[in-house]
């Protein structure tokens, strides 16, 4: 659960738009309902634009193309938007760990809650030609 949380939090590169993407700062405790893990976010403005850290990795936030790696074997491209005062993310991205080497595409789409966030995925993974779901929701609360 951890890694497929990174993995999509990896994709914070979110569009500025009129309406601002809602804040997050903070800690949390996250859970899909199987796994708890911690998550920490931290906001920042570098030459205007908004970055977000997750877990100490840096996303701008700009609505372009960014390159991530967590530098544990995830790389990949992110585009944000923030409509609707959630956050949504496109992301593509290979898992490279052991001797799987794991392609994927994935939808991620964050909404703020009272208490924290609500986080959704919906997107696929290929593996050796076979297509595997990257489908899930995840509660995160402040702390």
């Amino acid at each position: 659960m951890k890694h497929l949380f990174f993995l999509s939090i990896l994709a914070f590169n979110f569009h500025v738009q009129a309406q601002s993407c809602p804040s997050l700062v903070g800690v949390y405790s996250c859970t899909d309902g199987t796994d708890v893990d911690e998550t920490v976010i931290n906001e920042s403005f570098v030459n205007g634009l908004q970055t977000l850290t997750v877990d100490g990795i840096a996303m701008v936030i700009d609505s372009q193309p960014h390159s991530v790696d967590d530098g544990d074997g995830t790389v990949g491209t992110a585009i944000s938007s923030c409509p609707n005062n959630t956050l949504q993310t496109d992301i593509t991205f290979t898992f490279i760990g052991g001797y799987a080497v794991l392609d994927a595409r994935a939808v991620m789409t964050l909404i703020p809650t009272a208490s924290g966030f609500t986080e959704t995925i919906v997107g696929r993974a290929m593996y050796e030609g076979q297509a595997l779901p990257l489908d899930g929701t995840t509660i995160c609360t402040r702390k």
